[in-house]
């Protein structure tokens, strides 16, 4: 991606390039600073709506107690920091299922095969960890996981475009080989390889096909091209 930008106090165009990795990592920064913002701010509307008893927040009331129960601002940008926990672990999940896509392309390309029943079967989550361990992220460690999530979306995003690129590459020089016969209904006069020249009575390599037909018979293309 190029930023180009242009002011009058510049003698010429200045020309920026951001990377697909900075990118990714810019906008998923840029959507967890967008959700922590907008949970808070709900927080503090839906919190004062209801201690000044406003009329259209009486019909929040229920909806309203859980709020109450996170009496200050960290209990619940800790909530928050849990959602967007539970929201990163749907991507590890989506990315694991991505990870066996990619074996299953590469299959295809011949270099390793996958079972097709892990692509049918909806991604893996695990189980709740223990009670002793069971622990909520801090911002810090929410920060590295969306980091390193971004990180591994890049590389199976490359890894899937090489192999896009090998497969495209296989079909169309599959496509070049001549795999038809030129005519429809003719027959072989002399095939491919060592043969007696008709012509000097020595053997000599034939590097073609000759075929017997009418003339005026349509020639067809034995290959794309």
């Amino acid at each position: 991606m190029q930023i180009i930008l242009v002011h009058p106090g510049l003698r010429q165009a200045r020309t920026i390039n951001i990377g697909r990795r900075t990118l990714i990592s810019l906008a998923l920064a840029l959507l967890l600073v967008l959700a922590s913002a907008s949970g808070l701010l709900s927080y503090v509307t839906i919190r004062h709506a209801v201690q000044a008893q406003l009329p259209f927040a009486q019909d929040w009331l229920p909806a309203a107690e859980p709020v109450r129960m996170l009496s200050t601002p960290d209990e619940f940008m800790r909530h928050n920091i849990d959602a967007l926990a539970v929201r990163l672990g749907e991507m590890q999940a989506e990315l694991a299922r991505l990870d066996a896509l990619g074996e299953r392309v590469a299959s295809m390309a011949g270099i390793k095969r996958v079972d097709l029943g892990v692509l049918a079967a909806p991604p893996g989550r695990g189980g709740p960890l223990p009670a002793a361990t069971d622990r909520s992220l801090t911002l810090e460690e929410l920060t590295r996981e969306v980091a390193r999530a971004a990180e591994d979306f890049v590389e199976q995003s490359e890894e899937l475009s090489l192999l896009e690129s090998e497969l495209l590459y296989r079909e169309v020089s599959t496509r070049l080989v001549p795999g038809t016969q030129p005519l429809t209904d003719a027959l072989v006069g002399s095939r491919f390889g060592s043969r007696i020249d008709p012509f000097t009575g020595r053997r000599v390599a034939h590097e073609g096909l000759d075929f017997s037909a009418p003339p005026g018979t349509p020639i067809l293309a034995a290959a794309a091209g």
